[in-house]
């Protein structure tokens, strides 16, 4: 479009010499305008920006073996916008690590799951570190019902044998829990300089 408009000005200042300057702007103009279009540009993603993760994968105390230390991976739900520039594009990986995991155990124990996600990368390439990035979740405990049926059968049955702690150490607390799909939102640690297009 531009390119039209500058030879319409070059055409018609042929014929009067008073446009040449005005001419001459023009394409000034339209060239600084081109370079400055392509020339990437510094942001500040600040302390605490929030962004979104989605987790793609259910991690569960029940029929997986996960421990303490594995890497979790989670997805950014949404591109990250600072001044109109994206500086962390929607799908991106966001990595994690299992801080706490127990399974489910006798006595109603219930099963427990902690999990951090520590960073993501920017469009450049640069590390954003995360806070607020704890997502814990815990089973619910059923040691009431455990310990209620063994003093239950042991005082039914007139005696505190072996029986009720059998009963006592069969029921299990229930698994811990978290959905693939989960959303959690968690905060940029520190300033970081992203260089966007």
């Amino acid at each position: 479009m531009a390119f039209i408009f500058i030879l319409i000005g070059i055409k018609s200042s042929k014929n009067n010499p008073m446009k040449k300057p005005f001419v001459s702007f023009l394409l000034l103009a339209i060239l600084s305008l081109s370079l400055k279009a392509g020339t990437p540009s510094n942001i500040s993603v600040p302390s605490g920006t929030v962004i979104t993760l989605e987790l793609p994968q259910t991690v569960s105390t029940k029929g997986q073996d996960y421990s303490e230390g594995q890497s979790i991976p989670f997805m950014v739900a949404a591109d990250v916008i600072i001044d109109g520039k994206v500086v962390v594009r929607g799908g991106s990986i966001a990595e994690g690590v299992i801080t706490g995991y127990k399974k489910q155990r006798g006595l109603g124990v219930a099963g427990h799951i902690r999990i951090v996600a520590l960073n993501v990368r920017a469009v450049d390439g640069s590390t954003l570190f995360l806070s607020k990035n704890e997502i814990p979740n815990d089973g619910r405990s059923r040691r009431g019902l455990a310990l209620g049926l063994g003093l239950g059968l042991g005082v039914g049955l007139g005696y505190f044998g072996g029986l009720p702690l059998l009963a006592c150490m069969a029921i299990k607390g229930k698994p811990a829990i978290i959905e693939s799909g989960s959303i959690f939102d968690v905060s940029t640690q520190a300033n970081v300089s992203v260089k966007v297009e």
